[in-house]
């Protein structure tokens, strides 16, 4: 995107994490309190009304209160002084996350980019490979705006796509066979979640990836319910394609 070209030309002289220094402590520690589950997390981490039962973190919200606090101090900052902001740390606060979040996942910093959202990373994949008219993409049914962005590039370029049933009960062994039936030579991309959003189950997507890459295929792996559930290293299952969402996940 231009937003990580911007960041990474203004920062193309870090070669290690740059030392940025924060115009305040951007997750004090004496916010959180450990590990906590159940209505103790509720209670400590979130503003959820007490009858509220929330069960749409994938989605949006609820945020929790140490982050919420953050986010408004950057938006304070922001405003005593706009464009000394702007001109100032701001792409190094940018590319100070960028190389964290590549330690966090197992990726090369120049390989990670900030976009809106995941359904805008979806579609940057999709949009930037080179289709034929013979090419097809494979697919496990998923998210609703996912099976909808393939539909469409698939659609627009006249090429087929080949969706796999992730009706329960879920049988992984056929699943995985169906997989690699699907890939063939002209298999352009393969996408699998690796927590279902439609199910919740946990996908073993290092066999899928095995499978696509003995193909020679690249593989996307929708992530958006990933992060802080499962430890992912994209270096060392060979991934080449992840999205993930760090702004809703944890209740």
């Amino acid at each position: 995107s231009d937003q990580a070209y911007e960041i990474k030309k203004a920062c193309q002289h870090l070669q290690t994490r740059p030392q940025v220094e924060y115009p305040f402590d951007i997750l004090p520690s004496h916010k959180l309190t450990g590990r906590l589950f159940g209505k103790q997390a509720k209670d400590t981490y979130f503003m959820l009304r007490d009858d509220v039962v929330y069960m749409n973190h994938g989605a949006f919200g609820a945020t929790p209160i140490p982050v919420f606090d953050t986010y408004q101090e950057w938006q304070r900052e922001f405003e005593r002084e706009p464009v000394q902001f702007m001109s100032g740390n701001y792409f190094s606060y940018l590319y100070d996350n960028i190389i964290a979040l590549s330690d966090f996942i197992g990726a090369d910093p120049e390989d990670v980019h900030l976009v809106e959202n995941a359904t805008t990373a979806c579609n940057t994949v999709l949009k930037s490979l080179d289709y034929t008219v013979e090419s097809n993409i494979v697919h496990v049914n998923g998210y609703g705006a996912v099976n909808n962005a393939i539909k469409q590039i698939s659609e627009k370029k006249g090429i087929e796509y080949r969706t796999i049933s992730d009706d329960p009960p879920i049988d992984i062994e056929n699943l995985l066979l169906m997989w690699e039936e699907y890939i063939d030579d002209n298999t352009t991309l393969c996408v699998i979640d690796h927590i279902s959003s439609t199910n919740a189950f946990v996908y073993p997507i290092e066999k899928f990836i095995e499978i696509a890459h003995n193909r020679g295929k690249p593989v996307l792996v929708d992530g958006a319910h990933t992060v802080g559930q499962i430890d992912i290293n994209m270096r060392e299952i060979g991934l080449g394609y992840l999205y993930i969402i760090l702004t809703n996940q944890r209740c």
